[in-house]
């Protein structure tokens, strides 16, 4: 292929900009409704798994730690699907998981101590 023909197809690709953006718009559209259809597939999910007040103690750690509740999440359907539960999960039994995985998350804390050097300090 020489550099004509190279910039021909360059022509040719973009002089169609609007079906590729469209096909690109298309393409995320449904990667969005496929992400959609799964997430409220979980919530579904865990509405089964979950008893009420379970259900609302995990939606109200969302709000402050969604990454923790999401771990709990995954941990719960991830045991749902492996059939380990045998009846609905208990707002005890989830304080538990929750506990489990605040364990593994412990920070290891390191403090730093800065000290201000003043001129004076030399005499």
């Amino acid at each position: 292929m020489d550099s004509a023909d190279a910039y021909d197809g360059y022509l040719r690709q973009s002089a169609n900009p609007d079906k590729d953006s469209a096909e690109a718009q298309t393409a995320a559209k449904e990667a969005r409704h496929a992400m959609v259809c799964v997430y409220l597939t979980a919530i579904i999910q865990l509405s089964h798994i979950l008893e009420p007040a379970a259900r609302d103690r995990l939606a109200r750690i969302a709000l402050v730690h969604i990454e923790r509740a999401r771990a709990v999440e995954e941990m719960l359907l991830r045991m749902a699907q492996q059939g380990t539960l045998r009846h609905k999960v208990t707002e005890e039994a989830l304080i538990g998981l929750l506990r489990e995985i605040s364990g593994e998350e412990t920070k290891e804390t390191k403090i730093i101590y800065r000290r201000r050097y003043c001129e004076d300090d030399d005499i």
